[in-house]
């Protein structure tokens, strides 16, 4: 199947194992060329993240397994260009110019029933001071100079009227970055009035119409976030969840269905943030149905995520004789459950920055009797108690009452 523009309306191509069919059906193959961006280092090194490079090569490893499968080794191309890219590693480092050699090399390949794939993490911001545009920024970047790629030079890098002359007409478009649903917003609007180009391919190759899905990771105006306990982009880590585990993503139980995978993406991350009390609102667009992997026992297998870890926050501490938390021990365990939470794969919990449905609360009841405290816990995660103790402390050494706190919870946190 191929893509839509809004207002357009799409006919299956019932995508089979075309790559094996290609001599008996005399059909020309679509090709799938995958641009995959990953920026962790930045000239200005305050602007540094952690996860981009993971996020490129998991991601990058489950698609080409996957679209291998469906269309054929031969008819897939990775163009690997993240931080860590060495000689023979990949294909550049992410610097604005490595992205537009890849794109120059897809317009002297590219046909027009082929695919364009670019997947974008990194740093995202909103640029102009009276009409705001998305730029993912490139590894140039600095705070004084935020050099990058916006979505107008986007839009034609990727068009047959742009420099590098692009016949394909299927886009694939995933931004892991900040402010990423204003690059949907303007995508979409350049779309639209881009008539000419629509009719130039509509020309070039009447069977297939051209189209456009994105998938951004957050709101315009909305943080993306990357979390040490899962080591990824919370939407990449999302996008490889639900293509390792949820089946409602494929299309006869074994083909991978873009519009699908996306959608489901979007509902587990709005899960993963709310059980952390962040915001973060995925962005989808395209209403077509485009198949463009198969999806097995080896592609799950080699997608290999962090263990999910409990969900833990303090939410109630009280004197029993003053009904106030004297002590501040609230804030104490708070404080200390987020410092273990941001040791990453180290970490044994994740802390909740706020109350959870998904969430172990703990709640403690305390007596002081002179210098000693008698503390009544209760480990809860929704109408479930986990766990009661009593835990004695001494008011001089509240850091070891805490570690006492949060060592007995572990044991039955879930």
């Amino acid at each position: 199947t191929v893509l839509t523009k809004e207002g357009n309306e799409l006919k299956s191509r019932g995508v089979i194992r075309i790559a094996a069919k290609k001599k008996e059906e005399n059909q020309v193959v679509p090709r799938l060329f995958a641009v995959m961006i990953g920026v962790n280092d930045y000239k200005d090194p305050t602007l540094k993240l952690n996860y981009p490079v993971k996020d490129v090569e998991d991601l990058s490893k489950a698609l080409e397994i996957s679209t291998t499968k469906l269309l054929g080794k031969e008819n897939v191309f990775m163009y690997l260009i993240h931080s860590g890219v060495k000689s023979g590693k990949g294909y550049s480092s992410p610097e604005k110019e490595g992205i537009r050699k890849a794109l120059k090399d897809i317009g002297k390949k590219a046909r027009p029933e082929d695919i364009i794939l670019m997947f974008f993490a990194g740093h995202g911001v909103m640029q102009g001071s009276d009409e705001k545009r998305f730029t993912f920024l490139t590894a140039e970047a600095s705070n004084l100079n935020l050099t990058g790629i916006n979505t107008k030079e986007l839009q034609d890098w990727l068009s047959f009227e742009g420099p590098h002359k692009i016949l394909a007409n299927k886009s694939i478009l995933i931004f892991d970055a900040c402010n990423s649903g204003q690059a949907t917003q303007e995508l979409v609007a350049l779309a639209r009035n881009d008539d000419q180009t629509r009719r130039i391919r509509q020309v070039e190759d009447l069977k297939d119409k051209s189209g456009m899905f994105i998938l951004a990771a957050s709101a315009p105006n909305q943080a993306a976030y990357e979390l040490p306990q899962y080591e990824q982009g919370l939407l990449t880590y999302s996008m490889l969840s639900v293509l390792k585990s949820n089946p409602d993503i494929l299309d006869d139980g074994q083909f991978l269905n873009v519009q699908k995978w996306f959608l489901e993406s979007e509902k587990f991350l709005k899960r993963l943030v709310e059980s952390h009390g962040y915001k973060q609102d995925a962005q989808p667009f395209g209403s077509a149905n485009i198949r463009i992997g198969m999806v097995d026992e080896e592609v799950k297998s080699n997608i290999h995520l962090t263990e999910e870890k409990p969900v833990v926050i303090c939410a109630n501490v009280l004197n029993a004789e003053t009904f106030s938390d004297d002590l501040m021990l609230k804030d104490l365990l708070n404080k200390e459950l987020f410092n273990i939470s941001e040791r990453g794969m180290n970490s044994s919990i994740i802390f909740a920055r706020q109350e959870t449905p998904s969430a172990n609360k703990i709640n403690i009841l305390y007596q002081m009797n002179g210098e000693t405290i008698v503390c009544q816990i209760r480990l809860m995660k929704g109408s479930e108690q986990l766990h009661q103790a009593s835990i004695i402390g001494n008011k001089n050494d509240m850091q070891a009452l805490v570690k006492k706190i949060i060592e007995e919870v572990m044991k039955y946190a879930k």
